[in-house]
């Protein structure tokens, strides 16, 4: 049986910055699946656990922090990384509540996020193996 690729949902309203980061994690030989929107984002969370999620802060439909609060709610443990312009030291503190994975500010460097990337891919199997289950339905 042929081994399943992990997942990595990248969820921001910035189709460069989807592209870039899929083209930063690509050799991660992971799929990738992209949400414009927070509505995007959580009807992929209904039937998917992604493995890492990257979440930007402001979208076009909902909070970033509301698609946070969602993923949280349903008891999904993937590691979530948020990434944004607008980092303030309140918003850092906030989603602390919400057992974020890391923080990052953009502009970003390249090797820091794809370090975060394999880091948290790492975490992410470990939880999937203590589950005793596949992440990629939940």
């Amino acid at each position: 049986m042929a081994k399943q690729k992990r997942t990595i949902l990248i969820v921001d309203d910035d189709t460069d910055m989807s592209w870039l980061l899929q083209n930063l994690l690509g050799g991660l030989d992971c799929d990738f699946q992209i949400a414009f929107t927070g509505e995007e984002a959580l009807s992929f969370l209904k039937t998917k656990t992604p493995d890492l999620i990257f979440l930007d802060i402001k979208l076009p439909d909902m909070s970033g922090m509301r698609v946070l609060e969602e993923v949280r709610g349903r008891n999904r443990k993937s590691p979530v990384v948020i990434i944004t312009s607008f980092g303030t030291e309140e918003l850092r503190r906030e989603v602390t509540q919400w057992d974020v994975y890391r923080f990052v500010d953009k502009p970003f460097e390249v090797e820091r996020i794809q370090s975060i990337a394999r880091e948290a891919l790492t975490v992410s199997k470990k939880i999937i193996r203590s589950k005793g289950g596949s992440s990629k339905n939940k």
